[in-house]
């Protein structure tokens, strides 16, 4: 029976894959889930109904956009002003239909999912013609490194990303080995391309080196490629601009003009991208392997080289503010796909067996590999896992500021109505998904046309534009969440920190600017440590803070 399964890999594959999902799920960062039974209910369904979903703050923006769409018809963020704060033009839409089907918390989980479905879709286009143990250890690269491992769970479209555009290159090199020039070829590259690129814009860098291949092909069918391509991206081109008078998202203006200095983006590629493990790192070890394959006369595997190089580029001189160098997974899975398509053999790790040489490149390419698998696992290992499952009735006990600020929504929600005012925000995405009703006064641009146009100040991107007098002149919000750790910093402080252009500095003008115009810090509720600042004409409403 062992022989007959070792002969259909596909089933010892697919054993394989569910051992390293579970594993992958034990050690990788997943949503977290806040327990908010506040009559400590014996029915199990109320139960599950008051567990909150927490996925990553920016992602949390995403959600928000997405019930505002099914509400008000285009993917905005807010009423009164427009803005575009989601970076993807249509994963926002798509997923909308899942918080009229399902309760929010479900959906997330949906969500998630339908993000975990598309990775292993992705993963199976590179390894689904490899030999059982090759396209186990691929497998393993692709999934238990520092970036999947963070991002995988996430709920961010980057997850959706790699499998789209593997998808177009997948049928690109099929015309190219197997001379299948059928207009359904040429389609499938056009759509998937275009669908790449509404769902995370920086596809295109991926993306335009294959079309370019297939400008320059011979078939009469590169039309279809380059038609389907064209009238998707018109077609939102102009949807883009009835909705919001722009092409691009506010999160381009606001990561626009300037980039980070190069110290910021080579500090943060070290320390966040190649020291944990991620894909950064196993880019060029894979790379390096790559490069012996390419010959001048491959012509496809030169424009994937190409795009590969532009965007590992792109996602360098970007930076980001986030561990585990996020921008770089898409890159890995093509370096990965187009490896495979190169040389099956050369990914093999058999070598590994002889006595070791370190002039041997290969193995020493597979030993840094293995090793950066290592680091990459090391540090999961060492958290509990039960510690990221948080129950607010266990209080006091650290929670993450958006687990603070999703407490911190209910109180709001039982205090303030919501035309007394809009709420001012620094982290985005989980207050304003719970406060869905609510105008969000967001200070740091991505959901203000006015703070993403503003020049640069200092500090990491995407954080390193705002206006105190701006926001709250605009705004006049009727209160803030603030933390009440920096609240309780002296003027002289908030003075000398901003003098000193520290990181994230935009809290100590805030809160300079708050106290100047008689905003009042209360911490309402007193296991957590943020608080809120409200505006003076409203103070009375809070009954915790009186004295």
């Amino acid at each position: 029976m062992i022989n007959r399964l070792m002969k259909n890999w596909k089933i010892v594959f697919l054993i394989t894959l569910v051992s390293i999902l579970i594993f992958v799920f034990n050690i990788a960062q997943i949503p977290q889930f806040l327990f908010l039974d506040e009559q400590a209910s014996n029915n199990f369904y109320e139960k599950i109904k008051n567990i909150k979903v927490i996925l990553e703050d920016d992602v949390m923006i995403s959600m928000r956009v997405s019930k505002f769409f099914l509400e008000n018809g285009f993917p905005g963020f807010n009423l009164t002003d427009i803005s575009q704060p989601s970076t993807s033009y249509i994963y926002p839409i798509i997923i909308s239909p899942l918080f009229m089907i399902f309760p929010d918390n479900i959906a997330l989980v949906v969500v998630v999912t339908i993000g975990l479905i598309f990775f292993v879709m992705a993963v199976y286009l590179i390894i689904k013609d490899l030999d059982l143990k090759t396209a186990s250890i691929l497998t393993i690269i692709l999934f238990l490194n520092a970036t999947t491992l963070n991002y995988l769970f996430s709920g961010w479209e980057l997850i959706w990303q790699p499998y789209f555009i593997i998808l177009s290159w997948y049928y690109g090199w099929k015309i190219s080995e197997k001379k299948d020039y059928s207009r359904l070829n040429y389609s499938i590259i056009g759509i998937s391309s275009a669908l790449s690129v509404l769902i995370r814009p920086d596809s295109l860098i991926l993306i335009l080196p294959l079309m370019m291949w297939v400008l320059f092909s011979k078939s009469k069918n590169r039309i279809w490629s380059l038609t389907y391509f064209s009238l998707i991206g018109i077609s939102f081109a102009i949807l883009q601009y009835e909705w919001f008078g722009n092409l691009t998202p506010t999160s381009a203006r606001l990561k626009a003009g300037e980039l980070p200095d190069l110290s910021y983006s080579f500090n943060y590629f070290v320390n966040f991208c190649i020291l944990s493990g991620g894909a950064a790192l196993l880019i060029p070890l894979l790379g390096l392997k790559l490069l012996k394959k390419i010959k001048l006369n491959n012509n496809i595997a030169l424009f994937a080289l190409f795009a590969i190089i532009s965007h590992y580029v792109y996602s360098f001189l970007l930076s980001d503010v986030f561990v585990g160098g996020r921008m770089y997974l898409s890159t890995l899975i093509l370096v990965a796909f187009v490896l495979v398509k190169l040389n099956k053999e050369s990914l093999s790790f058999n070598n590994l067996n002889k006595k070791i040489n370190f002039k041997d490149n290969n193995i020493f390419l597979n030993l840094l590999i293995i090793l950066a698998i290592i680091i990459s696992v090391l540090e999961p290992l060492k958290n509990n896992f039960s510690k990221k499952i948080i129950r607010s009735y266990e209080l006091p006990h650290k929670l993450s500021p958006t687990a603070e600020h999703l407490i911190l929504t209910n109180y709001i929600k039982k205090n303030f109505k919501n035309d007394e005012g809009s709420i001012g925000l620094f982290y985005l995405g989980t207050a304003s998904f719970y406060l869905q009703e609510y105008e969000i006064a967001d200070f740091l641009g991505k959901a203000d046309e006015n703070i993403a146009n503003l020049k640069v100040k200092w500090g990491p991107p995407g954080h390193n534009k705002w206006s105190t007098e701006l926001s709250l002149n605009k705004w006049k919000p009727v209160l803030v969440i603030f933390d009440s750790s920096q609240a309780k910093l002296s003027k002289k402080k908030n003075v000398e920190y901003l003098k000193n252009k520290k990181k994230f500095a935009f809290t100590h003008d805030f809160n300079l600017e708050l106290k100047k115009r008689g905003y009042i810090f209360c911490k309402p509720l007193k296991n957590l440590n943020y608080g809120i600042y409200v505006r003076k004409d409203k103070f009375y409403k809070l009954k915790e803070c009186k004295s």
